[in-house]
């Protein structure tokens, strides 16, 4: 298939009021965004896929001005400001707006609170985890200097109000600016964390501080305390980034140091750490770095830039690392080229270790920055995003960079509106994919209005009559930092809390709306079309994806080359394949133009020549299972007790059988005997022994290995026969491997006792088979160490002997039977550890 990429499509000067969806018939709606190329989210608007400039317009006399602006996890952007001269006749208006994705305003809420005499000043807004959204700030006229925060949602809607006074006894707040809530930051899944300076007016001998407090999504106050710096050398701090990782609290942004990074006698900016243990509630570490210099003014004297730090901004990329950079303005005149310095750029790692630094110049001589503006945001990736308006040369020039300092986008393209009051460029950047999307807002205003133009800018879009031709106007060149030597230790204290209720009100507030240009990259559809089936391997396999034809670029295919022979990307949907075995290939499709948006399919790759086999015959092992495997390769199975899983579980001897047929209908069987053979391992029974008495354990010869536990009083005869002497209650236990993978096992317990010791013969007895008396023995009792029986006939010739104590004479001398009469016995015993004793006397055959 291939792409047309050509196809944009471009609107110009399309205006209607917006002020809520629901304001608009569906039918109505649904035609707007038919001809205005689709502006609204949609749920299968994976990417965000389309360029757009898209202009807002305020009420007549309304001059807006915005302050902060923050991404949202739906990639959505809020924004705080405020109105001068407002429609409602106030003096001070405060806003907040939220825009999608796509570059739109969802809604706009006017702000008034009749809590603050004269004006109040936003100060940091952050999104907590449930999507709601808090806004922090102070009243500058106050002498009391309290803060306020109230939290609105998603929707638009005030859910929660409320104001602090920090009072810790100690510190001078009455002499101090009104402080400052730095940072928000999302701690845990239910609260968040305000960081609040305190720096002490023109006073750099009195304490400053900083107060950590959190409060939960809902607006309750939780644990704060507060850490005191009584370094005179340490003042005004702004902690604009805060991390929370592993227990501890990593605090990043500006301060000032008296006589510490000096320029005609006037300290200069500098970057700032701390690192708090949450769970002392100690301050671990600190580090402090004079930032990058400025440079050099027309004149070539150092640039001075006082303490400004409001206007460091403090990123956290992907891998950890922070960016914290600033605006600047001055002069490069190294190797004779003369280039503007726009920002300074630093990077640490999370302990704020130094890495690199860099200056963002550029080979335009801009105007002094009351004439124009530039901001520059970096993103999670590392990714610099930048954007110039000079406004008496009509222009807007932006760029995107990588982080090695190559700036692989610059553009330029004119713009008539006029500057306001120091609010220009707004910046807050979306990425589909690295590099690929920047979106920037530029505040502008002429006599009646103020104007908010959204672009939203993919970088491969080329279109010079609404993104500009490109232009060649920014580099990179590399700076240095200093570090400081932060003298003085932080303490801490419980942060006293006083609150007094505040009363905010929100009310909707109308914007018009103009679509300038849009193009569109329609990127939500995907499909891969493959054969079920491949009966031959060796035959070229053609697999497609479709995907919309404004979704430009190609396709990325992903899979197991392992499987596979041969492959070759035929077009950008087109993909052929030749394979090497059987097996389920899995293949994925992603639109380059939009990873997060996949399709995948599996086909069933079936070689011709392939075979079936369940493994040689065996030998059953008494109580071992036998899981009977026929590969996963086929389509079905069929065993021979009828049941169709690719495996079989054979508890007994017997045949087993089963046929499969592949994804081509091939049958494929194999057979396999499990045969019985009656292997014996048994110790016989449980028995009992006297006292220092010993027994014989034996099992058949020939198998192939044995293993006798424990080897307590135990002596090997052969490795299949021992002799045991225990003298307490023992188990013994034998394991037999009797074929290799089968091991059987028995045991025996033996029982030990201490037995009476005596010796008894009889007078007589009837050797005539008759199973009664047939043989002369004594009756014992008791263990032997020695034991010896003589039997003599009347002649004295020696007819018996034995030393066995169980074996018995059955009167028979040289396998002939004895007539009756008597005969002459004598015995030698010795019981275990006594003395040994000779006893005699005769005995009778009786017939």
């Amino acid at each position: 298939m291939r792409d047309t990429t050509d196809r944009h499509i471009y609107y110009r000067n399309m205006v209607y009021k917006l002020n809520r969806l629901s304001d608009y018939p569906m039918k109505q709606f649904v035609i707007l965004l038919s001809l205005a190329a689709s502006f609204t989210a949609n749920a299968q608007n994976i990417c965000v896929d389309s360029s757009s400039h898209i202009r807002y317009k305020t009420l007549p006399n309304d001059s807006l001005r915005v302050q902060k602006t923050i991404l949202t996890k739906d990639s959505s952007k809020i924004s705080i400001g405020f109105f001068l001269n407002g429609s409602s006749g106030s003096s001070v208006i405060y806003f907040i707006s939220k825009t999608n994705k796509f570059g739109e305003i969802v809604w706009v809420k006017k702000i008034t609170s009749f809590y603050f005499s004269g004006q109040s000043e936003f100060q940091n807004i952050e999104e907590a985890s449930n999507g709601d959204i808090i806004i922090a700030g102070i009243n500058p006229a106050s002498l009391a200097k309290p803060f306020f925060y109230f939290i609105i949602s998603p929707t638009g809607g005030l859910m929660y109000q409320n104001t602090f006074d920090i009072t810790n006894a100690g510190l001078n707040l009455s002499n101090a600016y009104p402080i400052r809530v730095s940072s928000i930051t999302r701690y845990g899944t239910d609260s968040l964390l305000l960081c609040i300076t305190h720096p002490v007016l023109l006073t750099p001998d009195e304490p400053h501080s900083i107060t950590l407090l959190t409060i939960s999504n809902a607006g309750l106050p939780g644990s704060s305390y507060t850490y005191i710096q009584p370094s005179p050398t340490f003042y005004y701090p702004n902690f604009s980034k805060c991390k929370i990782e592993g227990g501890y609290i990593y605090l990043y942004g500006g301060a000032h140091f008296s006589n510490t990074c000096m320029i005609n006698f006037i300290a200069q900016p500098t970057y700032t750490y701390l690192k708090i243990n949450w769970l002392t509630k100690q301050v671990e570490d600190k580090k402090a770095y004079c930032s990058p210099q400025a440079g050099f003014n027309q004149f070539g004297i150092p640039v001075i830039e006082g303490g400004d730090n409001e206007n460091i901004i403090v990123s956290e990329l992907n891998d950890g690392a922070i960016n914290i950079y600033r605006r600047i303005w001055g002069l490069d005149f190294n190797n004779g080229d003369t280039l503007t310095r726009l920002f300074k750029i630093s990077e640490f790692d999370k302990e704020f270790n130094h890495l690199k630094s860099e200056y963002v110049c550029t080979n335009k001589r801009f105007r002094w920055w009351p004439d124009w503006d530039y901001r520059l945001y970096i993103d999670s990736l590392n990714t610099k995003h930048i954007s110039v308006f000079d406004y008496p040369g009509q222009r807007i020039y932006y760029g995107i960079g990588n982080s090695q300092g190559d700036f692989y986008l610059q553009k330029q393209m004119p713009h008539t509106a006029s500057r306001i009051d120091g609010f220009g460029t707004e910046s807050k950047r979306l990425l589909t994919e690295p590099g690929s999307l920047t979106s920037f807002d530029i505040v502008s205003g002429d006599a009646q209005h103020t104007y908010i133009d959204n672009f939203r800018i993919l970088a491969k879009d080329t279109a010079e009559t609404c993104f500009g031709t490109n232009i060649d106007f920014l580099d990179s060149k590399p700076a240095t930092v200093s570090p400081i030597n932060w003298q003085g230790n932080f303490t801490s204290r419980l942060a006293v809390l006083e609150t007094t209720p505040i009363n905010f009100t929100l009310e909707d507030y109308p914007m018009e709306r103009s679509v300038i240009c849009n193009i569109v990259h329609k990127c939500d559809t995907i499909k891969l079309y493959a054969p079920d089936t491949v009966c031959n391997i060796v035959q070229p396999v053609i697999i497609t994806a479709h995907k919309n034809p404004l979704c430009i670029g190609k396709v990325d295919f992903s899979f197991d080359t392992a499987q596979v022979t041969s492959y070759q990307q035929l077009n950008d949907t087109t993909i052929s394949f030749t394979f090497n075995r059987t097996s389920a290939f899995r293949i994925y499709a992603r639109p380059a133009a939009c990873t997060q948006l996949i399709d995948s399919a599996i086909i069933y790759v079936s070689a011709p020549l392939n075979t079936l086999t369940l493994g040689n015959d065996t030998l059953f092992c008494p109580g071992k299972t036998y899981l009977l495997n026929a590969g996963n390769s086929y389509a079905s199975y069929s065993w021979q007790d009828g049941s169709n899983n690719n495996t079989f579980t054979a508890t007994r001897p017997g045949v087993y059988h089963v046929t499969a047929k592949d994804y081509c209908s091939r049958l494929f069987s194999d057979t396999i005997k499990i045969t019985y053979r009656n292997f014996k391992i048994n110790l016989g029974k449980d028995s009992t022994l006297c006292l220092n008495e010993s027994m014989t354990l034996s099992v058949p010869a020939g198998y192939l290995s044995y293993n006798w536990q424990p080897q307590y009083n135990l002596i090997y005869q052969t490795p299949y026969s021992v002799l045991i002497n225990p003298r307490i209650n023992t188990s013994y236990r034998i394991e037999s491997e009797v074929f290799s993978g089968c091991k059987l096992s028995d045991t025996v317990q033996i029982n030990v006792e201490t037995c009476p010791e005596y010796i008894y013969f009889p007078s007589g007895f009837t050797p005539n088979n008759d199973g009664l008396n047939d043989t002369f023995k004594p009756l014992t009792g008791g263990v032997f160490e020695k034991y010896e029986l003589q039997i003599y006939n009347r002649w004295g010739q020696l007819v018996y002997l034995t030393k066995n104590k169980t074996e018995g004479w059955n009167g028979k001398y040289k396998d002939a039977m004895q007539d009756n009469g008597t005969f002459v016995w004598l015995c030698k015993y010795k019981f275990y550890s006594k003395d040994e004793k000779i006893i005699k006397g005769t005995i009778n055959i009786i017939r």
